[in-house]
C-alpha cells in the first residue's frame, strides 16, 4: 500500500501484514456498535478461532516445556523439567491470564528453581490452592441486588475477568 507521512507530501510505499486478535467475541462487538464492521471486513481476511488454554488442556505442558527451555537457557540453568506434583498443579490451574500467565508462571518457577526439576515449591501459591480467600461484609439491611453485584464483581476481579466462572 501507499501513504504519506503526517506533515509530509511524499507518498512512500508499504508491504505489510496485519495481524489482529481480541479476547472479545467480535460478532458481539459489531452487532453492539463497538466495534466497525467496514475495520473487521479489511481484518478479517484469514480467520483463526483459538480457544482459551483453559480449553487446551494437552497444550499446557507442551507449552510449559517450551518456555523451560528458553528460560532455562537464559538463566543460564539446567532444568530438565516438571516434578509430577508440579505437571499437576499446572493441568489442573484454570489459567485466566491463559498462555501469558503460564509463559510468567514458568519464569518464575525457574528463576526460583534450585533442582534440576522444578517442584511445587517453585510455583505460585495461587496454583496450588493456597491463595488467600477472601470475604465480603455487608450491612444488615443491604439491598441484595447491592450484595449481588459486589459479589459478581470482587469473583470477577478474582479471576481476571473471565466471565467463564460467573
Amino acid at each position: 500500500g501507499e501513504y504519506e507521512r503526517i506533515g509530509g507530501t511524499e507518498t512512500l510505499k508499504a508491504n505489510a501484514r496485519v495481524i489482529a486478535a481480541t479476547n472479545r467475541e467480535i460478532d458481539v462487538e459489531i452487532e453492539s456498535g463497538r466495534f466497525r464492521t467496514d475495520l473487521f471486513y479489511r481484518l478479517n481476511v484469514i480467520h483463526l478461532h483459538l480457544p482459551p488454554l483453559r480449553e487446551r488442556y494437552e497444550d499446557i505442558l507442551l507449552l510449559a516445556m517450551q518456555f523451560l527451555e528458553s528460560f532455562s537457557l537464559k538463566n543460564n540453568k539446567s532444568i530438565r523439567g516438571f516434578s509430577a506434583e508440579a505437571t499437576e498443579a499446572l493441568n489442573n490451574w484454570r489459567w485466566p491470564g491463559n498462555v501469558r500467565e503460564l509463559e510468567n508462571v514458568v519464569e518464575r518457577a525457574v528463576v526460583l528453581c534450585r533442582d534440576d526439576h522444578i517442584g511445587l515449591d517453585s510455583l505460585p501459591p495461587q496454583l496450588l490452592g493456597e491463595e488467600s480467600t477472601r470475604s465480603l461484609q455487608f450491612e444488615v439491611g443491604t439491598p441484595l441486588k447491592t450484595v449481588e453485584r459486589r459479589l459478581i464483581e470482587e469473583t470477577l476481579r478474582s479471576v481476571g475477568g473471565d466471565k467463564h466462572y460467573l
